[in-house]
């Protein structure tokens, strides 16, 4: 069978449901894209690295961390 629904198709429905706001570093109207940032440290009871991993909201156009 054909694929009914195209990649763009896809994409502009994931992105008319996406949260729109004004990014302070752009200063543009743009949609809100989620990624995950994890941080390392070493840990001090035993000098192991931990991995803290948090998701971050970014800027669609400029790619500045939004809070």
């Amino acid at each position: 069978m054909a694929k009914k629904q195209t990649f763009v198709d896809k994409m502009t429905k994931v992105e008319s449901h996406s949260e729109k706001i004004k990014c302070p570093a752009c200063k543009q109207d743009t949609s809100v894209t989620y990624a995950k940032f994890v941080d390392s440290k070493i840990s001090e009871k035993s000098g192991a690295w931990k991995f803290l991993e948090r998701k971050v909201r970014l800027c669609g156009n400029c790619g500045a961390i939004v809070s």
